[in-house]
């Protein structure tokens, strides 16, 4: 059986290292005569070779950018490489993964002894079964030599193991891709979610609770992700049932994707699939409220497949103003991602399905909506509003949301008018 070597990169994947390296980045640039930008403009430094970009940012030729190095690290040594923290979360996730039997290894484009430095100091070297950076040389500076010499010194490859390269931005991806191993990006770091989507990575983790999950599946079955896309473990050599297959598969860890809403009784998250399965059914019960006649079935469907993008995509909480700035971006990359495991014209279907639901133009959109917003809010309702309560919630977003369930159903929305303003005289929701 195949063993889960996993290979950590370190700045904005273990560490959020960003004020350390832009302040060092700053320092040597005004050393060597350069104006200073705002550190925002300096986080391209997070994760490439230093000289390398140096070069790129500052048009410097290769003598220049070896002595603005030298100058960041005179300020890296003494200050900077502290101005820096594991993500929360981070040590305990290590210590699940290799619970699960993982081979751990740091594969990182920073000086090797910097890494051991860092790791020794926030008390997590020990997690790792190797440790593999850059010479203080800069000879093994690209991410693909890095990797090399982690599967050199662990005596591994492609062929033997199930390796998966962990970072942040797309020079990882890039690495892993020319080393012939698994990809994961993770969104929380330096690397936007714009530049991880054109990366194209195998997986992508939103959250550092993601991670774990997917690395603890990883872990769990390193055979099966080791297999080319598309082939199922049924192996029929029917090349369109064996991707429905395992797209059927797939869809199956929309059950550990747990949301903001509690089922009712008081109980644990909701996942995904329960969400999907409630909204379905209660679509057909409540056809007769649609403001027009509706195509049941596509409404149906549509609630079905909707949420199967945020298996790679992370759930979004309907009032995180943060995360809904990106939820787009991530969900179109996993729309891609996800549905293309299907045969063609499945796809496609999938796909359309989708983007109807997000346009919400349709009458079959609209109605679908209206399921998607009433669902959460008649379990929150039968929680005494305890999920409002917890988020410090006030009425106006969510009147605002409410919107499209007009649109679906006025009588609906007199049913959701109803919920809110109860929950507003029981004081669960600020006015």
């Amino acid at each position: 059986m195949k063993k889960t070597i996993l290979l950590f990169d370190l700045d904005g994947t273990l560490t959020r290292s960003g004020e350390g390296i832009t302040k060092c980045v700053r320092y040597a640039l005004e050393g060597m005569g350069y104006p200073a930008p705002d550190p925002e403009e300096l986080v391209s430094f997070i994760g490439p070779p230093l000289a390398d970009q140096f070069m790129a940012f500052a048009g410097m030729d290769r003598d220049q950018a070896l002595e603005a190095v030298r100058l960041y690290r005179e300020r890296y040594e003494v200050k900077g490489i502290f101005e820096n923290s594991p993500y929360p979360g981070i040590p305990e996730l290590l210590s699940a993964v290799r619970r699960e039997g993982a081979v751990t290894a740091v594969a990182s484009s920073k000086p090797e002894r910097y890494v051991r430095k860092i790791l020794d100091h926030f008390q997590i070297l020990d997690c790792f079964d190797e440790i593999v950076g850059d010479t203080m040389d800069g000879s093994r500076s690209s991410k693909i030599a890095v990797i090399r010499e982690v599967m050199d010194r662990l005596h591994t490859g492609p062929d033997r193991d199930l390796i998966v390269m962990i970072g942040d931005k797309n020079y990882d991806v890039d690495g892993a891709r020319e080393a012939g191993v698994m990809s994961l990006a993770v969104g929380y770091g330096y690397g936007s979610p714009e530049e991880l989507v054109r990366a194209r990575p195998d997986r992508i983790a939103w959250t550092v609770p993601q991670l774990e999950e997917i690395l603890t599946d990883l872990c769990r079955r390193p055979d099966f992700y080791s297999r080319e896309k598309g082939e199922s473990e049924s192996g029929t050599g029917d090349d369109r049932l064996d991707r429905q297959l395992a797209f059927a598969l797939m869809i199956d860890r929309e059950k550990n994707i747990f949301r903001q809403t509690h089922l009712s009784g008081h109980g644990r998250n909701e996942n995904d699939a329960e969400h999907a399965w409630h909204m379905a059914v209660m679509a057909y019960l409540l056809k007769e409220y649609a403001n027009e006649q509706v195509d049941i079935s596509r409404v149906m469907i549509m609630c079905l497949i909707h949420d199967i993008v945020e298996i790679e995509a992370g759930d979004t909480y309907a009032y995180d103003k943060k995360n809904l700035k990106t939820q787009k971006a991530r969900e179109d990359a996993a729309k891609e991602k996800l549905y293309s495991m299907l045969p063609d014209d499945q796809k496609q279907e999938m796909i359309s399905l989708f983007d109807e639901f997000e346009e919400a133009e349709t009458l079959e959109a609209k109605f679908a909506h209206a399921m998607d917003n009433l669902q959460p809010l008649l379990l929150n309702h039968s929680n005494g509003g305890s999920d409002w309560v917890e988020h410090e919630m006030t009425s106006g977003p969510v009147y605002e949301r409410q919107t499209l369930t007009r649109l679906g159903s006025e009588k609906l929305y007199q049913v959701t008018d109803r919920i809110i303003q109860d929950n507003i005289k029981k004081g669960s929701l600020k006015e």
